[in-house]
């Protein structure tokens, strides 16, 4: 504050001081005055001076408290109240402060400059003109009076005493204290007034003083709260958490008050937290030979301060029906300040035990730190997937076929061209891995085998259905103790896994459908199946290559034989109610409705209000007012919209009030649903055109 507006703030104090002493001095030392003077009169001095002695200094004490009210604080509100260019925020420049944010010392820059630019209003510079006569008048007139004759009863006049009638009650002063919530490290502020903006959860304390006295005092907002304001001497109080924008009115019990005017309280919401995603880049990213890390790039920010951030994965591992999925959440620490940060982190994909097949799912989540429950910001889901590696043709299949699933096996083709692959890599191939690859096509060979010899009720094999005679008895023998201790718990057999655990359609039933004909040439096929995987596990491929075929040949033959002959069901209708014939009576049946239905609004009481505003009608204020409150879109668009159909309500035949409440509807309709349009009209050429379809033969 500068000295000019320094040394005027201070005479103006002094002025106005000065000023209410006088008029204590006059109302109240004149009856102060008389009453010792007539003391004096009636009894000894002694009393009067006694009096005198006790009086004066409680009359001082109270004309020095009247006296220290005029201070600062209620110069800025005159100032305020008189002044509107001071923006409400005289305060700032006249009470001294600590604490100032940047927007605090803009804006008493501001009000600086205009108090010292322009003068003051008049009563601000108005000094008093009779600090010290009214006093000399207050103690000169009961000296005169108590030297008169005091009158005699019977000559005193019997006037009444007119009738004042009361003043109206009005608003004095309203101050509102602000607390933020701790987490947003915003100061405590003081405003003048009833309309405020504060953060959201901030503590609101109104301070309000009246010209008179009231039984209660009340704060009741639109919605249908009601905040009650207690007695606290010289002004009411009342405090709240402000979590929900409205608008209110002050309501007063026992007391002449007019005013209805609408104060709005509007909150800035805590916004969620943003995230900007550096890299990867894709939602889906497959991973490059030799990859080991995974590098990760994000940014994130807030408006009053970021809080925890996390990486969130998880890892799809298996194929099939058999996926598992494991969950683990890595905390991150970000480079920045409070409001922006920058995080990188790059995963170790050995350590998260990724392998081929696998799908790395990520999201990267930040928190603000709004209490009592943070905001979550995550991001969409990023996938590092490792392909899986390509099945092996040849070796190893016997170890996938036995161990993964016995269902999946190769065609009879497929087993012919890769027995005539085999036989032309022979000659490059060591002995040992010839009779490795020819066994694993005989393991092949016998699961198709078996697959086919399902449809003749076959359920296992044993040693002694090969029948041949160069086969290896141990191994034989070996093979059928498997396969008989093997065989009542299903390991390993395509059709005992598949009957336990899925639906199978090939049963043994099935065999009772197939014609004789049919059946022979599916076991003509088994038996070629038989020899070949005998030759195969004997590691001579060109020897089993011929029986590969002849099974093929006759499998294709079975494929064209005749057709499995079904049990067929008849059409069965319901009875028909021979009393019901040939009536015309159709009470029973459902009405069809209309496919065509016409649009529905999500929400009619806004289109229905639009409707009565544009005919001139009342709407449904109940009906909309809670539409309103329900849609709470930004507080300042919904507290419009409430504000105008207040002041409609109150004043119904306000044309002005009305067109305002339907401009403040027109953002919240509903676009109309697109129609389609008739035609305009025949032109020339189109009645031309039907002239000549009518005209013709």
């Amino acid at each position: 504050m500068s000295d000019a507006v320094e040394a005027r703030v201070r005479r103006i104090l002094r002025a106005r001081r000065a000023r209410e002493l006088a008029w204590l001095a006059l109302l109240a030392g004149l009856p102060l005055a008389g009453l010792v003077l007539a003391l004096a009169r009636a009894f000894e001095a002694v009393i009067a001076l006694v009096f005198a002695a006790l009086a004066l200094p409680a009359l001082g004490f109270w004309a020095w408290r009247r006296a220290r009210r005029y201070d600062r604080r209620w110069l800025a509100r005159r100032l305020d109240a008189a002044w509107p260019a001071l923006e409400d925020s005289a305060a700032l420049v006249l009470l001294p402060r600590t604490d100032e944010t940047g927007l605090a010392a803009w804006q008493r820059r501001r009000i600086a400059a205009r108090l010292a630019a322009k003068p003051w209003p008049e009563f601000c510079e108005a000094r008093p003109r009779w600090p010290w006569l009214p006093a000399l008048a207050g103690l000169l007139l009961p000296a005169l009076w108590a030297g008169w004759p005091a009158p005699e009863p019977a000559k005193l006049l019997q006037t009444p005493s007119p009738v004042v009638a009361p003043a109206p009650f009005r608003l004095l002063a309203a101050e509102l204290q602000l607390r933020p919530p701790a987490y947003l490290g915003l100061p405590e502020t003081r405003l003048s007034g009833l309309d405020v903006r504060v953060p959201e959860g901030s503590r609101v304390r109104w301070r309000l003083a009246f010209s008179g006295t009231a039984r209660a005092v009340r704060l009741r907002f639109l919605d249908g709260r009601v905040l009650e304001l207690a007695n606290a001497g010289e002004a009411w109080q009342a405090e709240a958490t402000m979590d929900e924008a409205g608008l209110y009115r002050l309501e007063l019990d026992g007391a002449d008050w007019r005013e209805r005017e609408l104060h709005r309280l509007e909150l800035i919401p805590d916004r969620a937290p943003e995230l900007r995603i550096a890299a990867p880049d894709k939602s889906l990213t497959a991973m490059t030979a030799g990859q080991v890390r995974w590098e990760i790039a994000a940014e994130s920010s807030d408006d009053h301060g970021l809080g925890a951030a996390e990486l969130r994965l998880v890892l799809a591992q298996g194929t099939g029906e058999n996926i598992s999925f494991s969950e683990r959440r890595i905390p991150l620490a970000g480079e920045g300040d409070a409001l922006r940060q920058h995080y990188r982190h790059s995963l170790d994909l050995a350590a998260l035990k990724l392998a081929p097949g696998d799908d790395l799912v990520l999201r990267l989540a930040v928190a603000d730190r709004r209490e009592p429950a943070a905001q979550w910001t995550v991001s969409p889901a990023y996938i590092l997937r490792w392909p899986p590696e390509a099945s092996a043709e040849s070796a190893g299949m016997e170890g996938q076929l036995r161990q993964a699933m016995p269902a999946y096996f190769r065609s009879q083709r497929q087993l012919i061209i890769d027995t005539q692959a085999l036989l032309d890599q022979r000659p490059r191939l060591a002995e040992a891995e010839l009779a490795a690859r020819s066994d694993a096509l005989g393991v092949e060979q016998k699961l198709l085998r078996l697959r086919y010899g399902q449809f003749l009720g076959e359920e296992f094999e044993s040693g002694g259905m090969k029948g041949a005679a160069d086969a290896d008895p141990s191994e034989s023998e070996h093979e059928e103790h498997e396969e008989h201790e093997a065989a009542p718990a299903g390991f390993g057999e395509a059709g005992n896994v598949l009957a336990e655990f899925g639906h199978t359609h090939d049963q043994a039933e099935a065999a009772t459908l197939l014609d004789p004909e049919t059946k022979a040439l599916l076991k003509s096929a088994l038996a070629e199946m038989w020899q070949s995987e005998l030759q195969l596990r004997l590691a001579q491929p060109a020897l089993a290559l011929p029986y590969e075929n002849k099974a093929l040949r006759y499998i294709k033959q079975v494929q064209q034989a005749t057709r499995i002959y079904l049990a067929r069901v008849g059409l069965e209708l319901p009875p028909v109610d021979e009393a019901r014939r040939l009536s015309g009576e159709r009470p029973a049946l459902p009405a069809r409705a209309d496919l065509v239905q016409p649009a529905q609004p999500d929400d009619p009481r806004l289109g229905q209000a639009w409707t009565a505003l544009q005919a001139g009608r009342a709407p449904d204020f109940a009906g909309l007012q809670a539409c309103l409150q329900e849609r709470q879109a930004t507080s300042e668009q919904s507290l419009a919209a409430l504000a105008a159909l207040d002041a409609l309500r109150e004043s119904p035949g306000c044309g002005e009030c009305r067109q305002r409440l339907a401009a403040a509807l027109w953002p919240w309709l509903e676009q109309p649903a697109a129609r389609v349009s008739g035609r305009a009209g025949d032109d020339a050429l189109g009645r031309a055109y039907l002239d000549a379809l009518e005209s013709r033969p």
